[in-house]
């Protein structure tokens, strides 16, 4: 997992603020991939006692079912203690979501 320190604030306590801290870094990451689709962030996501997992891809997944979210996408956490954001595989982040629980808006 890699750490992206740019955006950072101090504890970070709901995933409302999790994801203000992630949109300009995800919607680059997305841009750069050339990912089809437009960038969304879900309203909500999934969280431990220590990180937020950002559940975010192609808002027009849910009127296209051709168009999906590639497995190889980088996902994105923020840490609750500082919201310092950490860039993981897929493989990584679902291995994360075994002990995490989905948040609520």
């Amino acid at each position: 997992m890699e750490q992206n320190e740019s955006a950072k604030m101090s504890h970070v306590t709901t995933y409302a603020q999790a994801a203000d801290i992630a949109r300009p870094h995800g919607e680059a990451l997305w841009a750069a991939s050339e990912h089809p689709g437009t960038y969304q962030i879900e309203p909500t996501g999934y969280e431990d006692a220590t990180k937020y997992l950002i559940v975010d891809g192609a808002a027009e997944v849910e009127q296209d079912p051709e168009l999906y979210t590639p497995m190889d996408k980088i996902c994105l956490f923020v840490l609750k203690a500082n919201g310092v954001i950490v860039e993981a595989t897929g493989l990584a982040a679902a291995e994360a979501l075994d002990n995490m629980t989905e948040t609520r808006p």
